[in-house]
């Protein structure tokens, strides 16, 4: 049975309109909620605020939920961040929408530069970081440029004073093992340091797929004075699939209905696989004024490699013969490099008799990448045969032929600042801007990519009003631009454009440990790159118009010393210039849930419980080559899991987790006219040891 969400919305108005009484002072004090407790962070406005009165939607995931929930890589966390949608395209190809629209700036510790696709590639493991920020709708103000959909930051585990760590090891269904270490503390008297390690090895309920994800990190600190800090880091990460998809199965017969596999069906070839490797290094030098007033330097470097022999394969089944499919080799290779200075200064100053409080700050990203793909022209294409009985037995190919590629360089430097102007005790101002200077030129795939904006001026604005020492009313107004290196057919494309106009009423108890939020939200995209075919060698774009409209709510936290949640609800629709309703690969309505349980009856137990659902999703998939389409559904579903948690000794824990314990069956994604299917039910034992 579908749930019931409009009785959710009531009950979350119900919570943000009344003061909590599950736990008394006492309780409050030992209410213990990793990453999520009085948070305070950059995202949105660089103001160092919390979540109450930062006036954007945003969801906080600490180490508490990562442990409970066995959420290692970013595509698992975001299953489970609301308002969030991971379209699993291909088995190591990933995009993440939000508000209808792919999410393209993923930040670490505040900084970072948008990808140049949308695309996600590999996995993100999270062993290194402390927490998963995600602010939705636009982000200009501390991004850059980028998409009117959500922001996403990873938060960096950092040193501590005293001494800690655990080991962790875990062995789940289809043979998947995983080790997971973290240590910190003092290595002398004024440095301090923390390492994290893991190493993942897992086969897959895929037909010949598997995959090794492996990440090391080592951070250190030290004071030079009593008001200046440095910190130095470095972070390497591999993640090597074997058998991958390129692509992924075909939706349609070739009598126009829909096709049905096993689930362990697979287009991959048995010699295909898709390496990634991602180093990060960074240095930053914090200082605290004797005012009050504080300056940050920071550096970020970061390169990625990528190798792959990969197999695509395409065409429509015959329903009878199962025959009809076509598949073609590439080599593909990638290189990029990226390095980021970023330099900031934040303080309160005094104005009409109140404190108010200012950052500035300046910014400077460039991003190198250059990649190749090779065919095989003189074997030809191979044919499939029947597909039930396909393993993979693809001839290796000779991959020498149709060298292409990118030769591509990005500049973006700003200057940015904002300010929260504190009107009175309970009515508060936030106004800010950046503006951008960008350059890109090169080549991808023989099409010119140069493109130049010059002092884009992106503006901010928000409104907090404390109702009461708990509740907030706000509203928000935020932008976003994205230059684009398309063609139209009279020449470059215009920068898209995208704004945010939010407005709601959040709540927050217990210093932070509980957290509720109700909003309302329009997401407009403009100038949109869309393809319109190939012209005398080139694909031609042009610009369309969307609009997104909907509410979110949401409740994070402690309802008790026993009890936390984390749930939230989206209901959104997205439609083109013309009114109609688009991008149909994106549920109308979402609800995701997360909550745990630890009786005080039972010392060192806990459990807990986790659902995702949807609405229903479709694609218009093509089945003959005069451009016939089928409707294919894929409809709602909700997928549900458990996990129990036990502490045998005060350094010793044992876990077990399960996920899609009713054995759904359901497509991953249907972002694309190709799909396959999502995990079924599977299981994790782990223990851990803590010092």
């Amino acid at each position: 049975m579908t749930p019931r969400f409009s009785h959710l919305a009531i009950a979350v108005t119900t919570i943000l309109l009344s003061q909590p009484g599950w736990a008394d002072d006492d309780q409050v004090e030992r209410i213990e909620v990793l990453g999520s407790q009085g948070n305070i962070t950059d995202l949105g406005t660089g103001l160092g605020l919390d979540e109450r009165q930062t006036p954007q939607s945003m969801t906080v995931i600490g180490q508490d939920v990562l442990s409970d929930y066995r959420l290692s890589t970013l595509n698992e966390v975001l299953d489970y961040t609301p308002g969030v949608t991971v379209e699993r395209v291909e088995t190591d190809r990933t995009y993440f929408t939000s508000r209808g629209f792919e999410i393209n700036n993923i930040q670490v510790d505040g900084l970072g530069a948008p990808f140049y696709s949308d695309v996600v590639n590999g996995d993100i493991d999270l062993s290194m970081y402390d927490q998963v920020q995600v602010l939705r709708g636009a982000g200009g103000l501390m991004a850059g440029i980028g998409n009117p959909a959500a922001t996403i930051n990873l938060v960096r585990k950092r040193p501590t004073d005293d001494t800690r760590g655990y080991v962790n090891l875990s062995a789940g269904r289809w043979s998947d093992y995983r080790g997971e270490v973290d240590v910190s503390g003092s290595l002398a008297s004024n440095l301090r340091g923390r390492f994290v390690g893991s190493y993942q090895d897992k086969d897959s309920y895929i037909d010949l797929y598997s995959k090794t994800l492996s990440s090391l990190y080592g951070v250190l600190d030290t004071r030079l004075g009593d008001n200046t800090l440095l910190t130095v880091g470095v972070n390497y990460q591999e993640s090597k699939p074997e058998s991958p998809m390129w692509g992924a199965l075909t939706l349609a017969y070739t009598d126009g209905s829909p096709t049905h596999f096993d689930r362990s069906s697979s287009t991959s070839a048995d010699w295909a696989y898709w390496n990634s490797y991602n180093t990060q290094a960074f240095a930053e030098l914090e200082h605290q004024f004797a005012n009050g007033w504080s300056a940050k330097l920071a550096y970020n470097y970061r390169a990625s490699t990528q190798s792959g022999d990969l197999f695509y394969v395409y065409g429509t089944i015959d329903p009878d013969t199962n025959a009809g499919l076509i598949g073609y080799a590439s080599r593909y290779t990638l290189d990029s490099h990226a390095n980021q200075v970023d330099l900031s200064l934040s303080g309160q100053y005094q104005l009409w008799g109140k404190s108010h409080e200012l950052m500035l700050g300046a910014n400077w990203v460039e991003n190198k990448l250059t990649d190749q793909s090779l065919y095989d022209f003189v074997n030809g294409f191979p044919l499939i045969g029947d597909f039930t009985q396909w393993h993979g037995q693809a001839p290796y190919p000779n991959l020498i032929d149709g060298a292409d590629g990118s030769d591509l360089k990005d500049t973006q430097k700003a200057i940015y600042g904002a300010t929260r102007l504190n009107i009175t005790d309970s009515l508060h101002v936030i106004a800010g801007s950046r503006v951008v200077r960008y350059h890109s030129q090169g080549t991808s795939y023989d099409e010119p990519e140069d493109t130049k904006v010059n002092d884009k001026v992106i503006p901010y604005g928000g409104v907090v009003y404390d109702v009461t020492d708990a509740l907030s009313l706000y509203t928000s107004y935020a932008k976003t631009f994205d230059p684009q290196t398309e063609r139209t057919l009279s020449g470059h494309m215009a920068p898209s454009e995208g704004k945010t106009l939010e407005g709601g009423i959040k709540g927050e108890w217990f210093n932070g440990g509980l957290n509720a939020s109700l909003s309302v939200f329009k997401n407009e995209f403009n100038n949109l790159a869309t393809s319109l075919g190939r012209y005398q060698g080139q694909t031609i774009y042009e610009g369309r118009d969307f609009q997104t409209k909907g509410f979110e709510a949401q409740l994070s936290g402690e309802l008790s010393d026993e009890v936390s949640v984390l749930l939230g609800y989206t209901q959104q629709n997205i439609e083109d210039a013309d009114g109609n309703t688009t991008r149909r690969y994106v549920p109308k309505q979402s609800f995701k849930a997360l909550a745990s349980y630890s009786p005080s009856q039972v010392e060192g137990l806990k459990l807990g419980a986790s659902m995702r659902w949807q609405s229903n999703i479709y694609v218009d998939a093509t089945y003959n080559d005069a451009g016939d389409t089928v409707r294919v559904n894929q409809g709602a579903f909700a997928l549900y899991g458990l996990f129990a948690k036990y502490q045998f000794t005060p350094n010793i824990t044992g876990q077990l987790n399960l996920n899609n314990i009713t054995d759904k069956t359901y497509y991953s994604s249907l972002y694309w006219d190709q799909a396959f299917y999502g995990s079924p039910r599977s299981y994790t034992a782990s223990l851990t040891w803590s010092f």
